[in-house]
């Protein structure tokens, strides 16, 4: 059986490998990191095509089904953001139908917009929570806020959210009961009705061990990214090591349940199918209910059995257990998200804390599940270092407004405590992925900088009017995505390029080049290009580009008496 159950975790994770390194590499991962880009006005390639989210979508179902340490909220939050992006286009290329009636939605604020509206109601599908998604994206993602965006995010949150329940009520033989909740939800806690001044300052010392934690998570996951990014390199590998942690999670499972003797009551069980294994009659294996089973049920079974349901051994192999496949996990060549791994973390070891004050002072902490909600919130934010959006989260998913206060204090203090160590596992990976997204804040010793001083030299910069060949000498090869147009002396030696009279991004050039609108220096008769031509090339302005300067580079010959006129 063991055999057995190893295979059937690394079959669908070795096709979900597959797809996405041989199809979509850009699939692999929660998303977030690469979602949090765009919002922030850098352009991941690839990362809201159809068939990234085709291949996400797939994917993640295969990842969470192989029994990896692996959640669906952050692929769903990727998923929202390219359905978004593609329904604002309003057009399949690889069919040829496009409809005129999106072109005011063809630019690049407004595609924004609506993938930050998509993330929102990713994350409001997945907890239930629309104006945790709203404050979701506001906090990780959009840089620009205005007051439209506000409520069409919202809107957008509250549609995928009764959307959700709508088709909840026709899978259930009752399409019209809506039942509330997302995909994830926790539960209802009667115990979180009432709390005591003195259990604030247990959740303050619980967050700053979750900050600690969270940053010592970060951390060993940065060491293990950077080890695959200079060893696991060629396709074969990443499958390969997919398939390696699907099986090594199956048998460590496995074994932990069968070297683990922790049999409790049936009765004392919340669960609906209890196994037994090696228990007694009338007894189940209180390991094996967080083994073998979802995640999901794992984080509900921890928030809601009773004080006696797990053993302070069973809770201490198995937090060590989820800790490491759950690291190890994070950063395979499959979509996998981190959320509920990271809430499954916490809430074991705010278990143990739960239970540790519960034999103490049974009458002062009779429901240790209050903790591991407390600590599940503590791992997340040390790990992801979000505080506004995740309180919200969490208490929409939790369903109660009072456990607010506690949320925020819990993760504020998580946040801080990891920064003083690493940053949150998201900017990790964005730096890890030399991507250059500039930080909220800048950096204390940048105040003494001048701006020459972090500067690129020398400029590349272009005159309004300029040669077709010397076009393509100044930008070919460039990584630069707009030219600033000089008039005046240029003289690099002693920083001086002109004056500044404009600028010109690379779509516009790819535009002109492709429409040949360059003529002999002194012809008035400018060529003038159609709003409809912008349109028509939106958004894949970098084959366009890298087109025209191949084709400029063949017929050199023919281009260099070519002069261009930058109107």
């Amino acid at each position: 059986p063991g055999f057995a159950w190893c295979l059937s975790n690394a079959v669908p994770v070795t096709i979900a490998a597959l797809l996405v390194t041989l199809v979509a590499p850009v699939a692999a991962g929660s998303g977030i990191p690469q979602v949090k880009c765009y919002l922030n006005g850098i352009n991941v390639p690839f990362v809201m095509r159809a068939k990234t989210m085709l291949m996400k979508g797939i994917g993640v179902v295969l990842a969470v089904s192989g029994g990896l340490a692996a959640g669906k909220e952050g692929p769903m939050i990727h998923i929202g953001s390219a359905t978004a992006a593609g329904l604002s286009q309003g057009r399949i290329t690889w069919c040829g139908l496009s409809s005129k009636h999106f072109r005011p939605f063809r630019n690049d604020a407004e595609k924004r917009d609506f993938v930050g509206a998509g993330a929102a109601a990713g994350v409001a599908a997945a907890f239930g929570a629309p104006v945790g998604g709203l404050l979701f994206t506001l906090e990780e993602g959009a840089s620009f806020l205005f007051q439209r965006l506000t409520w069409t995010t919202l809107f957008a949150s509250m549609v995928s959210m009764f959307t959700l329940a709508f088709f909840r009520g026709v899978f259930s033989g009752n399409p019209f009961k809506f039942t509330p909740g997302g995909l994830i939800s926790f539960g209802e806690f009667d115990f979180l009705e009432c709390y005591s001044v003195y259990e604030l300052l247990v959740f303050v010392v619980m967050g700053c061990l979750g900050g600690l934690l969270g940053a010592f998570f970060v951390k060993i996951n940065s060491m293990l990214t950077q080890y695959r990014q200079l060893n696991v390199k060629s396709k074969a590998a990443k499958v390969c090591e997919a398939a390696l942690i699907a099986a090594l999670t199956a048998a460590s499972s496995f074994a932990l349940v069968l070297l683990t003797v922790d049999c409790r009551r049936i009765a004392d069980s919340n669960a609906l199918f209890p196994l037994q294994l090696t228990c007694a009659d009338n007894e189940y294996n209180s390991i094996a209910a967080l083994v073998f089973t979802t995640p999901e049920k794992s984080l509900h079974t921890l928030f809601h059995d009773p004080p006696d349901s797990f053993s302070l051994s069973s809770l201490y192999l198995f937090l060590p257990y989820i800790f490491t496949i759950t690291c190890i996990t994070f950063g395979l060549s499959v979509p996998a998200g981190l959320f509920i791994p990271s809430l499954l973390i916490g809430a074991t070891w705010g278990r143990i804390i739960g239970n540790l004050l519960n034999k103490a002072q049974p009458t002062l902490f009779p429901d240790p599940g209050k903790f591991a909600l407390i600590g599940a919130a503590a791992q997340l934010g040390g790990i992801v270092r979000m505080i506004a959006s995740l309180t919200v989260i969490l208490m929409e998913a939790s369903g109660s407004i009072i456990v607010g206060l506690p949320l925020l204090l819990t993760l504020v203090a998580a946040k801080y405590t990891g920064d003083w160590f690493t940053e949150g596992i998201y900017d990790t990976h964005i730096n890890l992925n030399k991507i250059a997204l500039l930080p909220w804040e800048p950096d204390p010793f940048s105040v003494k900088l001048r701006a020459f001083e972090v500067m690129s030299c020398p400029v590349v910069a272009l005159d309004p009017v300029m040669s077709v060949r010397d076009l393509v000498k100044v930008v070919r090869g460039s990584p630069h995505h707009a030219f600033p147009l000089v008039q005046g002396v240029c003289d690099p030696a002693r920083f001086v390029y002109g004056f500044l009279v404009g600028m010109i991004s690379s779509q516009h050039l790819a535009l002109i080049l492709k429409k040949r609108a360059f003529l002999p220096l002194g012809n008035e008769q400018v060529q003038q290009l159609k709003i409809e031509d912008y349109d028509n090339a939106y958004p894949r302005f970098e084959k366009l580009w890298e087109e025209q300067l191949m084709a400029l580079a063949c017929l050199h010959a023919s281009l260099v008496e070519g002069d261009m006129h930058f109107a």
